[in-house]
Parts: structure tokens; C-alpha cells; sequence
């Protein structure tokens, strides 16, 4: 890999990085964080084996093929993982076996930063 290439892919990498927020539960989780930084960098890599031709296609390819990637990598990361599914479940469980009509029930991975709360609604 020429030095350009990698001096292209480290750019997009980082502008992108610097668009994602931190762990703190109020903004992206770590998992957007990793997913947006490895994303652009595949996308990179991939946009400039696919463009083929000249360092110029090559460029560009990575450039588009690391925003798209960023952008692909960012929503997967941002989807709950296993774990949070399983905390959310058992939330939703517990609102509507124990908890009483509009009180919420809530639920937080602290690995994650991700929470929720579960309002259960009147039994019919």
C-alpha cells in the first residue's frame, strides 16, 4: 500500500472519527465509535482495490468507499447489542408481570451506556 493510500484512508478515518461523540449515555456508544473507525477504514480499502486505473481513481475510490463505509460502519455499531437486548427484555418482562399501570420500568448496560425505560399500559 503506497503511503498516499494510507495517508488517505488515516484522513477519512479520523474526520469521521471526530464526527461520532462519547461514551457518556447521551451521545454515541463506543460501539458507534469502533464501528464508524473501522467501517471508513474497510470502505477505503475496498473503494480503492475496486476503482482499479490510476493513483487518481484509487484515491477518489477510497475516499467514497471510506465516507460510505463510516456512515454503514456507524449505524451497525449503533445497533444494540445482545446484551442490551436481553436487559430491555427482561425490563419489558418485569413492567408487565410486577409493574403497575404508567410506572416506568427502566433498564441501563453500564458496559454499554445504553438505557431505556418500559411503561407498561393499563391491563385488559
Amino acid at each position: 500500500m503506497s503511503t498516499s493510500k494510507l495517508a488517505a484512508i488515516t484522513v477519512i478515518g479520523l474526520a469521521l472519527a471526530a464526527c461520532a461523540g462519547s461514551p457518556d449515555g447521551f451521545g454515541p456508544g463506543p460501539k458507534e465509535n469502533t464501528g464508524t473507525l473501522v467501517g471508513a477504514g474497510t470502505g477505503a480499502l475496498l473503494g480503492a482495490a475496486v476503482a482499479g486505473g490510476g493513483t487518481g481513481n484509487r484515491l477518489a475510490g477510497a475516499a467514497i468507499g471510506g465516507v460510505l463505509g463510516g456512515l454503514i460502519g456507524n449505524r451497525i455499531g449503533a445497533a444494540l447489542d445482545d446484551e442490551d437486548k436481553e436487559r430491555a427484555y427482561a425490563a419489558q418482562m418485569d413492567a408487565l408481570e410486577r409493574g403497575q399501570s404508567g410506572a416506568p420500568v427502566s433498564w441501563r448496560n453500564p458496559d454499554s451506556g445504553r438505557y431505556g425505560t418500559v411503561v407498561p399500559g393499563p391491563a385488559y
